[in-house]
């Protein structure tokens, strides 16, 4: 595993102090980088999302939807634009409104497609209104409210990204019904992607059970654990089985939905500075990092700043997350 020490260069005699590991796992992590690399590009428009308020998207739970009927909710609102009306596509801003266009959206009938338009404006998700086009056409539209589901600028620290392509994908291969479990998870989700109570605590863990996520999308225990385990779309885990800090707990896919600010690959370029330029760059790669909070692929890059810099600031600046530290190393054993 890696180890962090004072240690003499066999060459030159130097005494350097830092955080070691072998040419394995160094190739190992590297291999992880660039499979992560892939993944992004072979999804290309992963970073087009929309913002899920997790106080509010509670009180979505009391509305009397079934888990279909959110999971096509959150489909619809892949198709929202930034003052919340839904368009057909980026490149066809005509409004998604006619029933047959929710039915080929949602691959229901347009029946179907009618009741669940009427039940999502009476409780409140979405609102009838008027969308004028490039062209200066007037057109009937539906919008998002955006107290609950909206896109643009963070308006608060309490929100998940949900990822569009993934979100798309995940309903296609597992249907409407899966996607509302996941929808009813989402309030849980902490800065981890760990699904908890305390979402807003990254300290005193205390992980949702299978039990409790049971009670929260409205199955048996042993039903919702059949769910978790089959829950995958493009060959990923919706919710993966992980151990954390001892305990056992539940994340959540980030290419699918992501708690933390930028994106789950956003510092894999920073990583690439820190190994390919000096200490000064090093450094100033893993302060830019942390002032963004530490992301998902961090614990690989807090390594690799203390490996390639001598800097006692940077030293300093791994020691002070020492939870993150631990992971990194608990990765390596």
């Amino acid at each position: 595993m890696a180890n962090y020490g004072t240690y003499a260069d066999v060459e030159t005699g130097e005494v350097i102090q830092g955080l070691f590991i072998s040419a394995e796992q160094l190739e190992v992590r590297q291999a992880y980088k660039e499979q992560l690399k892939r993944q992004e590009q072979a999804r290309g428009n992963t970073y087009k999302f929309y913002y899920v308020d997790q106080i509010n998207f509670k009180g979505v739970a009391d509305m009397g939807l079934t888990n279909k009927q959110l999971g096509q909710y959150l489909m619809l609102a892949t198709y929202a634009d930034f003052d919340g009306t839904l368009l057909k596509s980026t490149h066809d801003k005509t409004p998604l409104y006619k029933l047959t266009d929710w039915g080929n959206v949602l691959r229901v009938t347009y029946q179907t497609a009618g009741k669940l338009k009427d039940t999502l404006i009476s409780v409140g998700l979405m609102y009838e209104t008027t969308y004028t086009d490039d062209a200066g056409r007037l057109h009937k539209a539906v919008s998002l409210y955006d107290r609950y589901i909206y896109k643009g600028r963070m308006r608060s620290n309490s929100v998940v990204k949900v990822y569009r392509t993934s979100l798309r994908t995940l309903y296609k291969e597992q249907g409407a019904s899966n996607v509302g479990v996941l929808g009813r998870l989402l309030p849980y989700v902490n800065y981890n992607n760990v699904l908890c109570f305390d979402y807003a605590d990254t300290h005193a863990l205390q992980p949702l059970k299978v039990k409790d996520m049971a009670q929260l999308i409205g199955r048996r225990a042993d039903d919702a654990g059949k769910i978790i385990k089959g829950f995958t779309y493009e060959g990923r885990n919706v919710i993966a089985k992980e151990i954390v800090d001892g305990k056992q707990v539940y994340k959540v896919d980030a290419f699918l939905a992501y708690r933390q600010t930028g994106h789950i690959t956003d510092t894999l370029d920073a990583v690439d500075a820190v190994e390919t330029e000096g200490p000064a760059d090093a450094q100033d790669a893993v302060k830019a990092t942390t002032e963004t909070e530490l992301k998902v692929t961090d614990v690989w890059d807090v390594v690799d700043a203390v490996e390639t810099t001598e800097t006692p600031d940077v030293v300093a600046m791994i020691k002070e997350n020492e939870a993150y530290l631990e992971r990194a190393l608990a990765l390596f054993a």
